[in-house]
């Protein structure tokens, strides 16, 4: 019946009825959600030293009264404290950025210096091995150098002594011992060498004067000699050898002079290699690089090789 009833009400009646009946029940749960908020809060809300806080907030804010609750549309303003730390920190943070900058730029510099370094080490040790090569290949040459002068030189000795055998031979060099008798027979047919034995230097005139000179292995006229009617005459100059002063006198000085056939130039010439003044019995000796007359020594070597080239 009652729905017949109901149904029997105009629409906007029975919507009426059920927009009542929704505003009731939403008006009942209305105190069941602001108690069950109420608690939410509560459990939020923390005792910290006897004081409540909300949101992490005091009521009373902190000792100085900063920082406590306040009318929710009032604007939360920061408190300078935190600013100074904040700019502190990034102070702090910049300074040590920067440290590490300049030590990462001093690394790198280092860096750049050792490779800098072992580059130049590097090209130092091949233009040392360059230069170790040449020094090599420079000492190889010199080696072959010396062996090629030593071969050279001893080709050259060789040649020398072949050289010298020849005219040696050629020159018709004899070492021959006669009779007295015979030894001025054939020193006139040929010219010849005086060598004194003792140091076996050869008489030699050079410029009109007496030299003892080692004798040479080329034939020079300043070298030989030859006897005429027993006065012994320089090939080169025409000169014969003369005592000084013409007298018999120890020690007299031999000169050249021009061949007069004089006393003074003519000598005996002995088998035993002595050659005896006509003047007296003094004989060709020499004394201090000197040719002199001298008295016969028997323990002295006074004697003379006449050596005869042909």
């Amino acid at each position: 019946l009652r729905e017949v009833a109901m149904a029997s009400q105009p629409i906007e009646s029975v919507m009426a009825d059920a927009s009542e009946e929704t505003v009731g029940e939403k008006q009942e749960d209305i105190p069941e959600k602001v108690t069950k908020d109420k608690e939410v809060v509560a459990e939020e809300n923390e005792l910290i030293d006897g004081k409540i806080v909300e949101n992490g907030k005091t009521a009373a804010g902190d000792e100085n009264g900063n920082g406590g609750l306040s009318d929710p549309s009032a604007p939360e303003v920061p408190s300078s404290d935190v600013n100074g730390d904040s700019d502190e920190n990034i102070r702090e943070l910049c300074q040590k950025y920067a440290a590490e900058l300049r030590d990462s730029k001093a690394m790198i510099a280092q860096l750049e210096v050792s490779a800098s370094g072992a580059s130049a080490a590097a090209d130092l040790e091949a233009e040392l091995a360059r230069l170790r090569a040449e020094f090599d290949a420079c000492k190889s040459e010199r080696d072959q150098c010396f062996l090629d002068r030593d071969n050279l030189k001893a080709q050259a000795a060789a040649a020398a002594a072949a050289a010298e055998g020849d005219s040696r031979r050629k020159s018709g060099f004899v070492r021959m011992t006669f009779k007295s008798t015979d030894i001025r027979t054939i020193l006139m047919r040929y010219a010849f060498h005086m060598t004194f034995r003792l140091s076996s230097m050869a008489l030699t005139e050079r410029g009109g004067k007496l030299y003892l000179e080692e004798k040479r292995a080329d034939i020079t006229d300043d070298q030989l000699w030859n006897l005429k009617d027993d006065t012994i005459i320089s090939k080169s100059s025409n000169m014969a050898l003369e005592v000084s002063g013409g007298s018999a006198k120890k020690n007299a000085e031999i000169k050249l002079s021009k061949a007069s056939g004089s006393a003074a130039q003519k000598w005996g010439i002995g088998a035993d290699g002595l050659l005896t003044s006509e003047l007296g019995d003094l004989v060709l000796d020499v004394k201090d690089g000197k040719l002199v007359l001298n008295d016969r020594d028997k323990l002295s070597r006074q004697d003379w090789d006449l050596q005869i080239h042909q």
